[in-house]
């Protein structure tokens, strides 16, 4: 067995790594504003992990066979994902440096219990303490757990 080197391609190579084109049809952006919107891409790439994750968005498999149903399930899902979204930007409005994948992972261990009391009619439902993450996603909404595990709005 032979190796070669291809020495004219390993100089071509090495010329151009780490350089971008970048094209665009903004006509009326300036560069700085094309460069941005390039480096925010991870924002869109991250939406479609999301929409592979079954437990959040799972957009995939759609298990429908008529066209309106299709259409259906997907604008779901985009509803889904823009809900998730519109929950980031709320945190961050907070100052909660969280996504809304690690809140929503984080909340379902926040869990509740139905007690019945001697004498009551109906059944009470209460929270159990939240942890600190789940504290803070709680109060960035409005909400918080008294002490005696009852959800409260938070008044401001």
């Amino acid at each position: 067995m032979n190796f070669s080197q291809n020495v004219y391609q390993i100089k071509r190579k090495r010329l151009a790594f780490g350089r971008n084109i970048i094209i665009t049809d903004n006509l009326d952006w300036t560069t700085s504003e094309i460069i941005e919107a390039h480096l925010d891409r991870w924002q869109i790439e991250q939406q479609f992990r999301l929409s592979n994750d079954d437990d959040l968005v799972g957009v995939q498999p759609i298990r429908h066979w008529t066209d309106s149903k299709i259409r259906c399930h997907l604008f779901t899902c985009i509803a889904a994902m823009t809900y998730l979204r519109r929950i980031e930007l709320k945190l961050a409005a907070r100052g909660v440096r969280r996504t809304a994948e690690e809140v929503m992972k984080d909340m379902r261990r926040f869990h509740s219990v139905l007690s019945v009391t001697e004498g009551a009619r109906k059944p009470a439902r209460r929270l159990e303490t939240p942890t600190k993450t789940q504290s803070e996603a709680l109060r960035a909404f409005g909400y918080q757990v008294d002490k005696s595990g009852v959800l409260q709005t938070i008044i401001r």
